[in-house]
């Protein structure tokens, strides 16, 4: 199971990746991330393997980036 699910809000570093596919998952837009952002995760594969890809909404629109890209958002205690 992935540790990411829909509507998870996470933390996406700057240089990375995201790309864009086509219906039948062919590339056809990329970009690489000047700053570091909260993202949106709309879909994630249910699965555990290293090369597990998250769908993310960044800048309005929908992208693709590898699991392991993204850190999870911590709440902090205000006690």
């Amino acid at each position: 199971m992935s540790r990411f699910k829909k509507g998870d809000l996470v933390y996406l570093p700057s240089q990375v990746r995201l790309i864009q596919t086509d219906l039948a998952g062919n590339p056809v837009k990329q970009k690489v991330v000047e700053k570091p952002q909260n993202v949106l995760v709309i879909g994630a594969e249910d699965t555990t393997l290293i090369n597990s890809v998250a769908t993310i909404l960044c800048d309005g629109e929908h992208w693709h980036t590898p699991l392991r890209n993204l850190c999870p958002i911590v709440e902090a205690s205000c006690d």
